[in-house]
């Protein structure tokens, strides 16, 4: 098996001109959602005006020669929000929590003294860049374990960072479903994509044979998705009308007992 990994030392500023390039992707509606607090991202401003080391990102290299952040996405988007001046939600990025520099907390990245805003800018990170040319199911591997820790990445959040593509935006797109959502009991798709993993089950077991499978269900999914990532727009749409239909009906059958043990 290979695995080609290139080191590289960037300031934020260079990365953040490559985000704003569209060279580095943080797809904030495809990968696990923003879920830092406002006091955990200041934490992190601050750790970059005191000079303190950022620990390590990855990125994976796609077709195109784009770069997707793996692992530090939480860290980077952070970094990116404070310097644009909102959190992706639209909401306002003003430093929160503070202890060192307590009398910046309030303050925007234009409130700054420029000799801070250059400090933060000129910040040194460390960036592994896993090539494309890396077998997807070892990378898939290596992602687990670069990514345990508190906020390590789940199977299927995985998955979307390494198969991208028609199938990852319509399990995306799915998600959404309004039946689906009655059926969570819920008014948004789950930050941790759990429901995405939902569906690519629901669509792998359509093309499992009359046998089953004897694969690990990791391995099996994520054989379902690499195989087909580069489906067709109309396949996609038929896939969708299919989901979207069988769920309708489960909801309109069974309500709010849909998809929940029931007691004989």
């Amino acid at each position: 098996k290979s695995l080609q990994i290139q080191k590289a030392d960037f300031t934020v500023n260079s990365i953040i001109d490559k985000i704003n390039r569209n060279k580095v992707n943080l797809r904030p509606s495809y990968q696990r959602e923003y879920v830092w607090t406002v006091r955990t991202a200041s934490k992190l401003v601050e750790s970059l005006m005191l000079n303190i080391p950022i620990p390590t990102m990855f990125f994976h290299e796609v077709d195109g020669g784009c770069l997707e952040v793996v692992d530090g996405k939480q860290r980077l988007t952070s970094v990116w929000s404070f310097i644009q001046g909102e959190f992706p939600d639209g909401t306002k990025f003003k430093l929160k929590g503070l202890e060192v520099f307590d009398e910046l907390n309030g303050k925007t990245f234009e409130d700054l003294p420029e000799e801070l805003k250059e400090r933060i800018l000129d910040h040194p990170l460390n960036v592994h860049t896993i090539s494309r040319q890396s077998q997807p199911d070892f990378v898939f591997e290596v992602f687990e374990r670069l990514n345990m820790g508190a906020t390590q990445l789940n199977e299927q959040e995985l998955r979307n960072c390494i198969y991208q593509g028609l199938y990852t935006d319509l399990l995306c797109e799915l998600a959404e479903d309004e039946h689906l959502l009655s059926c969570y009991r819920s008014n948004q798709p789950h930050l941790r994509m759990k429901d995405r993993e939902l569906i690519l089950r629901f669509f792998a077991m359509q093309r499992t044979t009359p046998s089953g499978f004897s694969s690990p269900i990791k391995s099996w999914l994520n054989e379902e998705i690499r195989e087909n990532k580069d489906m067709t727009p109309q396949e996609a749409k038929e896939m969708a009308a299919t989901f979207r239909g069988a769920i309708k009906i489960a909801w309109e059958v069974f309500g709010e007992c849909a998809f929940r043990p029931v007691a004989p």
